[in-house]
């Protein structure tokens, strides 16, 4: 079974962003807000992230990652974490997914970018384990 990942915030400025650290796992949204007329006062971006393993199949398994969004509105997010072991993204879905070396990184997709105060969107992926010298377990 895989541990959970550790997740870790994107660089940043620090009145743009900011590093939630969900249950049992380092982690973190990198959001832009949104902004209408003049510039408010800063006020701290912040987010809740939850993972789940929803399926393992031995050589693979899915996950669901809800991201909700606990400061003001925000008009695009981007999530990084990352793995221990040798997963592999296969697929995923409402964002667009990319991984280098063990760091998973997922940006907003355009209809789930902007997320009211409260507001929260789901995303999610399959991935395969590989062993040292390529062969999926």
């Amino acid at each position: 079974m895989d541990a959970h990942p550790a997740m870790a915030i994107a660089p940043g400025a620090p009145a743009r962003h900011h590093t939630c650290l969900p249950a049992g796992l380092r982690g973190g949204c990198r959001h832009q807000r949104q902004r209408r007329g003049p510039r408010p006062a800063a006020t701290a971006a912040s987010c809740q992230v939850a993972y789940a393993v929803t399926s393992d199949w031995g050589s693979g398994f899915g996950v669901s990652i809800t991201i909700t969004n606990t400061g003001p509105a925000i008009s695009s997010w981007t999530l990084q974490y990352s793995y221990s072991g040798n997963q592999k993204v296969q697929q995923g879905w409402n964002g667009t997914w990319s991984r280098s070396g063990a760091q998973v990184t997922v940006t907003y997709a355009s209809w789930n970018g902007a997320l009211d105060t409260g507001a929260s969107t789901k995303i999610g992926a399959n991935f395969t384990r590989h062993r040292p010298g390529g062969r999926v377990r």
